[in-house]
This record gives C-alpha cells, structure tokens and sequence, in this order.
C-alpha cells in the first residue's frame, strides 16, 4: 500500500518514482491525500490521469473550531458541503491592523504576551506563519521566536518548549497549532487572487482554537475581496 499525503504538491515524475517502491509481485493500491485550495509551489500537479483512481472527497473538518472552519471557508475551492465537525471556540478569528513593518512586530509582541499571561497559551502552542521574506526578521524582534524546521520540530535552540515557532504556511502544511498567528505578508504571496486565496487558506487552516491575522489596511481590503 502507497499511501501519499500533501499529493496536490506532487509532480508527476515523483509520483512515478514513489509507485516504483511498491511490490509488482502483490496487489497494489495507493491512496492519494490532496487539497487542491493549498497548492502553494508552481509545478504541475495533475498526475492523476489514471481512469482506474476513484476520487472520494472529505467533507468533514476535525482540525479547526466553527468560528475558524467559517472563516477558512471563505477561501476554500473545493467541496461545497465541506462543514465542520469540530467544538465551538471561544474567540471568532481576530484581524489586528498595522501599517508598517515595526507596527506589526510590536502587535505580535504584545500579542504573544496576553496570549501567555492572560489566555495561559504555552510557548509551544504557538505558531508565527509569515512570509518567507520576514521570517528572519520576525524571530529577530524577540528572544521566544524561533525559527522552527517544521517537520522535524528542531531548532537551534535546545528549549524548543519555551520557543515560539516561525515559519512560513508553505513549510507547514499538513501541520497543526492550537494557536496561528499569520503577519508579515510578502507582495509576491498577494500577487493575484488565485495565489493569495491560497496562502491565506493555508495558513489559516492550521489553526484549531484561536486564529489571527496581522496586516495593514490596505492587505485586510485585498484579503476581503478574495
């Protein structure tokens, strides 16, 4: 059994070369996993072209709560009758509006601080998304912001319990965090609708119990006309 998830960011020859690790000698099958709404990586990834795939789509979320699967909804493209099967929240998704770079670090900072005095969050039930143009800059404004290789869940530093993670929606996908916090937008991530329908989605997506954005006036009118 082949079983591939993140599959909308397959190219074709990668599928080939995986299908080569399969056994011939047995019956094979091979369970592609696709969201189309996250293909954030210029490749083709229409490998599936065999007539003999079945597609069963997935209609039910059981990541973010109600308030955040409406929000993400938003942007989504595939099923209609995608619904939630996840708890209520206890916070609607929040948009905090900063017009310049340095107002966006000082929202994040002060952010950061009422989610760990006053909501009691841990350090590690964070998760900074941000383009990868200012993913550097952003865990340079704070000592608790670490830039996170998201898959392995390792950082430079040694205490990652006491490190808040920065990475980019692309280097998360197919990752959760009880909390996301999406600052810091790149113009080529919001270069068009289709792109930029995406990568908020993405982001957004990732969240189970509390979202927030962070941008300026003029990036929440572009975000609200996707």
């Amino acid at each position: 059994v082949l079983i591939i998830d993140e599959g909308q960011n397959l190219e074709q020859s990668w599928y080939q070369c995986l299908t080569l690790l399969q056994d011939s000698s047995k019956n094979r099958s091979t369970y592609i996993f696709r969201d189309p709404t996250q293909s954030l990586y210029e490749r083709a990834h229409e490998y599936v072209s065999d007539s003999s795939f079945h597609k069963i789509p997935l209609e039910i979320n059981r990541r973010n709560t109600r308030e955040i699967h409406s929000e993400i909804l938003k942007y989504y493209s595939g099923v209609v009758d995608y619904r939630s099967n996840a708890v209520e929240g206890d916070l609607a998704p929040t948009h905090i509006v900063a017009n310049t770079l340095d107002d966006i670090y000082r929202e994040l900072k002060q952010l950061v601080g009422d989610l760990i005095k006053k909501d009691k969050f841990k350090h590690d039930d964070m998760t900074i998304l941000t383009s990868s143009q200012y993913q550097r800059k952003v865990a340079q404004t704070d000592s608790r912001f670490q830039i996170i290789d998201s898959w392995a869940g390792k950082s430079k530093t040694t205490d990652t319990k006491h490190a808040i993670r920065v990475t980019t929606p692309r280097k998360f996908q197919g990752l959760e965090s009880p909390v996301v916090i999406m600052a810091g937008f790149d113009p080529k991530d919001l270069r068009d609708h289709d792109m930029a329908r995406k990568f908020i989605y993405t982001g957004q997506s990732r969240a189970r119990l509390r979202l927030y954005l962070i941008a300026s006036e003029n990036e929440f009118e572009f975000i609200k006309s996707l």
